[in-house]
C-alpha cells in the first residue's frame, strides 16, 4: 500500500522509527547535561528504557530494508577533484 507521499506503508513506518530513535537520541544527550536533577533524570532513563525497547522490538520483527539513512554505518564522502588556488 502507498501513502500520499508515495511511499510504501513499510517504508513510511521505517522512516517514523528511525524519526523516533532520533527523538530517544536527543532525550539521551538532554541527559549528558550537566545539573539535570535526580529526579529528572531517573524519569527520563526510565523513558528512554521503555520506549528504546519498543523501537528495538520493531526492528527484530521487520529488519532493515536495506535502503535509509544507513545512520549506525560507517560515512565515507566523495567529492570530484577540483582545481585548487
Amino acid at each position: 500500500m502507498q501513502s500520499q507521499t508515495g511511499m510504501s506503508s513499510e517504508a513510511y513506518l521505517e522512516a517514523f522509527m528511525s524519526g523516533f530513535e532520533f527523538v530517544l537520541l536527543a532525550i539521551r544527550g538532554r541527559l549528558a547535561e550537566p545539573g539535570v536533577p535526580k529526579a529528572e533524570r531517573e524519569r527520563l532513563e526510565a523513558f528512554l528504557a521503555d520506549y528504546w525497547r519498543l523501537s528495538q522490538a520493531y526492528h527484530n520483527r521487520h529488519p532493515a530494508p536495506g535502503t535509509g539513512l544507513g545512520i549506525g554505518g560507517p560515512f565515507r564522502a566523495e567529492l570530484p577533484a577540483m582545481a585548487t588556488n
